[in-house]
């Protein structure tokens, strides 16, 4: 079976805030605010974490969750790698 792992970018740090995640890019002081409340969690960002570790929710949750995911991907504030285990 194969997991989706992910992990922070190179240069991008992340901080809880209360409308969701603030990231900031110390190559060009970029930040990018992610309204997300509650549902990511700064600590698992911090560490390369699979899928498994984000999605222990409800369908409508884990939909939610798998969509923030993907944009932070697409906008290169994560970097998402497959593995099998």
């Amino acid at each position: 079976m194969s997991a989706i792992y992910y992990q922070l970018s190179p240069d991008i740090k992340v901080r809880q805030e209360s409308f969701g995640l603030l990231f900031y890019n110390t190559r060009n002081t970029n930040l990018t605010f992610i309204k997300s409340g509650s549902l990511i969690r700064v600590e698992t960002l911090e560490k390369e974490s699979p899928d498994s570790d984000y999605l222990d929710r409800d369908g409508e949750t884990n939909q939610k969750i798998q969509g923030i995911l993907h944009h932070l991907v697409k906008r290169g504030l994560l970097r998402a790698e497959t593995k099998s285990s």
